[in-house]
């Protein structure tokens, strides 16, 4: 009796100490700010765990409406396509997650050139920002409610005529995730 007592005390300890495996490792959410620097439909999944740390990536897609530029165009839509790679910190539910993402988007530039017909030509760019991230994740290891809140600053590239500022840093940026896991 006294080995059963000493036992089951190593079988709860073991238990409180270690973490929840996930079985629901993929999840489908909208994203505001953060990775998608404006809002995007995301897919991501947990493609590595091991105790507490796990590791997770991530692909989004937008279309967000640009308004017409001074007249000179009418307004048109910027496909803008994200990625991510994560990890995760934590034994259960909550997790400290932390990480990096890059998106590219491709936009045009309106450039006053006598040579063109109303004086503009009109370039086509792909714009690029990397977006670390550090914040926290809500998602349950068999499924359901999947929340994340995180500081996201950017460090967007940018290739335009007539630019000085090639690089841009953002110090202030916020991202807000809700969807599903399964």
């Amino acid at each position: 009796s006294q080995y059963k007592v000493v036992a089951q005390v190593e079988k709860e300890t073991k238990t409180e100490s270690s973490a929840e495996i996930f079985t629901a490792k993929h999840a489908i959410y909208g994203e505001l700010g953060g990775t998608s620097t404006g809002y995007a439909i995301n897919y991501g999944f947990i493609f590595h765990q091991k105790q507490k740390l796990k590791y997770s990536a991530g692909a989004g897609f937008s279309m967000r409406y640009q308004d017409e530029d001074v007249r000179i165009s009418s307004g048109f839509l910027i496909p803008s396509f994200s990625t991510e790679i994560t990890a995760l910190w934590g034994k259960s539910k909550g997790h400290l997650e932390f990480g990096t993402g890059f998106v590219a988007y491709r936009s045009k530039q309106f450039i006053f050139d006598e040579n063109f017909p109303r004086n503009i030509r009109e370039r086509q760019y792909w714009g690029k920002t990397i977006v670390p991230r550090i914040g926290y994740r809500y998602q349950k290891p068999d499924g359901g409610l999947f929340f994340r809140a995180a500081y996201t600053p950017w460090i967007r590239f940018r290739n335009l005529e007539g630019d000085e500022e090639k690089v841009n840093f953002l110090a202030f940026g916020i991202g807000l995730s809700l969807g599903w896991s399964f």
